[in-house]
């Protein structure tokens, strides 16, 4: 039997418009929506799937006591929730079981970016966002579907940021201390995890930099792509991923300091062994010379 949950309280938008809450977050590195759509819908719920490409996006609807729109959960595959008409108590409730049941490598304090949302309710009214409320003509899904393709990339690429950003922030001191210095103060062995590690940062943006792409859902739902493209120009997707893409470049640069440092220090070790071998080897010739003349 389908359960109704409460819908958000009508909030107001800036114009004076009833508005509803809309909230976009990344739950972990992955969602098996498979298990999404299978769960929700033996509960009762309407559920469908759409492909994108090689992911799918699953969504999932909750009747509400609103009497004019129900709640929608979007489930992108890439780890990513938007969740439209939901109380804060019902989002939470929402987060808590996504990263319990369906997510893989779920985020500690997975952070929410918040929106309001107005129904305008006229055929020829073309939705937008603005000053972080969405206008929609009307409650279509995928009207909001295409909605959510950009929150949902907007909240990927705030997981990819922040990542990049603590990993520049924790070796800014290397190449710091190297300029100072002309060495830093890491042993081979730190040196090969700090290698490791900045090329898991980087290989983890590169290996998922498709999904910040248009998605290929539009191929075949060319009608909803102009506003995924204004939701993604209001996001500043583009221009994120170019500074994005800097940041890694700079990485990257680190990563070959690194390593040619690590190189430098292998090789300096083996110039040390190779000069303690030829001193012993003249102490055992000095020596084998001093008994060969002791003997005679």
């Amino acid at each position: 039997v389908e359960q109704r949950v409460a819908a958000a309280v009508p909030l107001y938008a800036a114009d004076g418009m009833p508005s509803r809450r809309c909230g976009a977050l990344c739950v972990g590195a992955a969602i098996d929506v498979k298990e999404v759509f299978t769960h929700h819908s033996a509960l009762g719920l309407r559920c469908t799937a759409y492909k994108d490409g090689l992911n799918v996006v699953v969504h999932c609807q909750h009747a509400t006591e609103d009497d004019v729109d129900d709640a929608h959960a979007y489930y992108f595959q890439y780890g990513c929730v938007v969740l439209w008409n939901f109380t804060p108590q019902g989002e939470s409730r929402i987060i808590e079981q996504t990263r319990r049941l369906f997510a893989r490598e779920p985020h500690a304090q997975p952070e929410v970016d918040d929106f309001a949302y107005v129904l305008l309710d006229q055929a020829d009214a073309k939705p937008h966002v603005h000053k972080d409320v969405i206008y929609l003509s009307s409650g279509d899904s995928m009207e909001k579907l295409a909605v959510s393709f950009g929150l949902g990339q907007s909240a990927k690429l705030s997981v990819f940021e922040r990542t990049t950003e603590m990993t520049i922030a924790e070796t800014r001191h290397i190449p710091e201390q190297l300029a100072a210095g002309g060495s830093i103060s890491l042993s081979r062995n730190e040196i090969s995890m700090r290698v490791g590690q900045l090329f898991v940062d980087r290989s983890q943006v590169n290996l998922h930099s498709d999904m910040l792409d248009t998605p290929a859902f539009f191929w075949e739902e060319a009608e909803w792509e102009p506003l995924y493209q204004r939701t993604a120009k209001y996001m500043e997707i583009e221009k994120r991923v170019s500074v994005l893409n800097h940041r890694l470049d700079i990485i990257a640069d680190l990563f070959d300091m690194l390593a040619s440092e690590m190189h430098e220090k292998h090789a300096s070790n083996l110039e040390i062994i190779v000069i303690v071998l030829i001193v012993i080897e003249v102490f055992f010739q000095v020596v084998g010379l001093v008994l060969d003349h002791g003997l005679q």
